[in-house]
């Protein structure tokens, strides 16, 4: 959060300037042609890069001296309104330069609190309050199982459970339900039960056989159709065996 202070105050100064700017500096004739001004800059900024914002504000501080100067020799301006037309155009600059500032200080604050937030979650062990695990502390836990299940010749397997995409609300009440089911039916403590993406979480069986795995998900599937009615298409189940000299993945 170290853009946090940077950006209280840029935002001061930027509202600061602005209403000075509109009531103070500029005449009525020209408050819509900067404020007009203003708005531009803001959307783009909003979609440019950071590199692509700096190059269009020097390509505008560029672009209207030279348009002021070759008005100046058309118009033949005096002194005094060679100076005025130089201050307008440096608040012009500066207000710009100001939104610049704020608009992609405000996106790298934006940037660094998602960065944050996955880093946070990639830490984290189980998601939400639940006990199921997030994909990367699954991935962990699973490899060191794995290894330890390939030095004692133990036959075990990983199940995917993909849930078909429904409604937003009905797919989050059944996914709920689904990985409920799936922490108080296998064997806690010693199955691994986590979260693979939003429609999707698997579930290690570790010593287990052929016949173990078939008892266990049998009695798992039975849970899910005592407490859902779903279609046997709207639940995928994908089977990897993990034993010494097997690879191999089954479709169910």
């Amino acid at each position: 959060m170290k853009y946090v202070g940077n950006l209280t105050f840029l935002y001061i100064g930027q509202f600061l300037l602005f209403y000075i700017t509109i009531f103070y500096l500029f005449s009525s004739e020209h408050i819509y042609y900067f404020i007009g001004q203003y708005i531009f800059f803001i959307l783009l900024f909003k979609f440019l890069s950071k590199k692509q914002g700096f190059l269009l504000l020097i390509s505008y501080n560029l672009m209207t001296v030279i348009v002021y100067l070759v008005m100046g020799f058309t118009k033949q301006w005096g002194t005094s309104m060679q100076i005025k037309v130089i201050f307008y155009h440096l608040i012009l600059v500066f207000n710009a330069g100001v939104t610049y500032g704020f608009i992609y200080l405000s996106k790298e604050l934006e940037e660094e609190n998602i960065h944050l937030r996955k880093k946070v979650k990639a830490l984290t062990q189980y998601e939400d309050a639940s006990k199921l695990l997030t994909k990367q502390e699954f991935k962990e836990r699973s490899s060191l199982i794995k290894k330890a299940m390939e030095r004692r010749g133990e036959e075990g397997y990983e199940i995917y459970f993909h849930l078909k995409q429904q409604g937003i609300y009905a797919q989050y009440a059944v996914f709920y339900t689904l990985t409920n089911l799936a922490l108080e039916t296998f064997r806690n403590q010693y199955d691994l039960v986590g979260k693979w993406d939003d429609s999707s979480f698997v579930i290690l069986l570790q010593n287990t056989d052929k016949e173990g795995m078939e008892i266990a998900l049998n009695r798992y599937l039975s849970k899910v159709d005592e407490k859902l009615e779903m279609n046997q298409e709207e639940l995928m189940i994908e089977m990897e065996v993990i034993a010494p000299e097997k690879e191999g993945v089954n479709i169910a």
